[in-house]
């Protein structure tokens, strides 16, 4: 089901290898197949290893042994809380028109992303990065 009035106008992060590329939903929409957009409940587990390590409660004290441990937490999509903006503005061209993003991470990541996900591309794709270069065309596969 496609976004729909004010749900196309949120803002979404799809992170990838090496940096991330934030839009509206609904131009994203535009770009890649909706299955492959981040749903807010689509979790990212992780394990955490701590290293055993030596603590002191009250100075002065002897130090007591804080054990070794691993657990595991999900990390959930969510967009940068900062007020400043993440990334740098790019241009796509896909399905007829151009729409903005803000691209973190290098640029080659993003390409190199799009080339081993064409799967999951909606339209023909092109990229304008803020310097001008332009890139692709994607084409879905």
């Amino acid at each position: 089901m496609t976004c729909v009035g004010e749900e196309c106008k949120r803002e979404v992060t799809l992170n990838y290898t090496g940096g991330s590329l934030t839009s509206t939903r609904g131009t994203l929409e535009a770009v890649f197949k909706q299955d492959f957009l981040p749903s807010a409940c689509q979790g990212d587990p992780k394990e955490i290893s701590r290293k055993q390590y030596q603590m002191v409660r009250v100075i002065g004290d002897a130090p007591t042994t804080v054990p070794a441990s691993i657990f595991n937490v999900t990390s959930y999509p969510k967009t940068p809380s900062s007020f400043a903006s993440g990334g740098r503005p790019i241009m796509l061209f896909a399905d007829g028109a151009w729409w903005t993003a803000r691209q973190s991470g290098n640029i080659q990541d993003l390409v190199a992303f799009l080339c081993s996900n064409l799967e999951s591309l909606e339209n023909v794709l092109f990229l304008q990065s803020p310097s001008g270069a332009k890139y692709g065309p994607y084409s879905p596969q």
